[in-house]
């Protein structure tokens, strides 16, 4: 199992203490070896890059580009759950990602394309503090996540796959972002709404661990609250905010959390990733109360099943 981990996804650096921080990080350079590495054991892949290569006289040089993105979260879900310091020290594990979106050749033809971009499933996690997330962090990453991508345009990343070599150049969009790590990129202060698409909040650009596992448990919330009344109404029918209420109550029964509590000042609520992760800590306690299907429940304790909804859940107000 440990061999089967390692081939997936590279190692990473020693841990090391950076301006007070736990931090570890692995190379983009490395995602990108391993990455292609690892596309290049599927058989249709393999195929494609023989097929190109067969048009070519040996020795057989591809130059390739490989198109990723990249970006930054904060994961208050992995803590130790304790609600009563959301308004207090927020430091936690911080992860900035990696994403393979394709692989072409410098000719146009393409090696390989990202089957689902929504999906956590293809992340790859580059760095991981903990810390608390900052603009100042930010602009660090963001800036460092370019620096290694020009170095690698400069100087390609070589792989050897049999006969071929492939010689790969990076383009990358630092996109797998929420509302805040954008505003601190571009300087905006305004911190209600994205400067780029004008999303709220509640809107991710990107799939995300954490940010999936707490959409997909408010989105499981939701449809509870409205599948015993007809017509599907809005959440902000009478009878379905009362059904809400009353599934809320009993979750912050069982799980002795708060539930869709307003923060104090009206500034967002109780939800949040670690509420998330507590919640889906027993998933047959949570389907009982939601009246869903216990294995469906089962299914959203495993993080990978989540990154497929994300769209879902932000786009649909069901």
């Amino acid at each position: 199992m440990i061999e089967h981990r390692k081939s997936i996804i590279p190692s990473f650096s020693s841990p090391n203490w950076e301006k007070g921080c736990l931090s570890c990080s692995i190379p983009i350079r490395n995602l990108i070896k391993n990455y292609v590495r690892r596309i290049m054991e599927l058989p249709t892949i393999r195929s494609r890059l023989n097929y190109i290569a067969n048009s070519l006289k040996p020795p057989v040089v591809i130059d390739c580009l490989m198109r990723i993105a990249g970006g930054l979260d904060s994961a208050t879900g992995i803590s130790q759950y304790n609600q009563g310091s959301i308004l207090g020290s927020d430091d936690s594990p911080l992860s900035e990602n990696f994403m393979c979106l394709q692989l072409i050749t410098s000719s146009g033809e393409e090696i390989y394309n990202n089957p689902n971009p929504q999906s956590d499933f293809y992340c790859r996690t580059r760095s991981l503090s903990w810390t608390k997330e900052t603009d100042a962090i930010t602009l660090e990453m963001f800036t460092k996540f370019y620096e290694e991508v020009n170095g690698i345009k400069t100087n390609p990343v070589i792989i050897t796959v049999d006969n071929i070599r492939l010689q790969i150049t990076a383009e990358a969009v630092y996109s797998v972002i929420d509302d805040k790590a954008a505003n601190a990129i571009v300087g905006n202060k305004n911190t209600h709404a994205c400067p780029v698409c004008i999303s709220g909040p509640d809107v991710v650009i990107g799939p995300s661990y954490f940010y999936s596992r707490l959409n997909s448990t408010e989105w499981l919330i939701r449809n509870a609250a409205k599948k015993r009344i007809p017509n599907n109404p809005a959440l902000k029918h009478p009878e379905v905010q009362s059904e809400h209420r009353r599934i809320s109550n009993k979750l912050e029964d069982r799980f002795k959390a708060h539930v869709d509590r307003p923060k104090p000042g009206g500034c967002g609520s109780s939800n949040n990733g670690n509420l998330a992760r507590l919640l889906l800590s027993d998933p047959t306690a949570f389907s009982d109360i939601l009246g869903i299907n216990r294995k469906l429940g089962g299914k959203f304790k495993n993080n990978k099943q989540f990154g497929t909804l994300i769209a879902k859940a932000q786009t649909r107000e069901i």
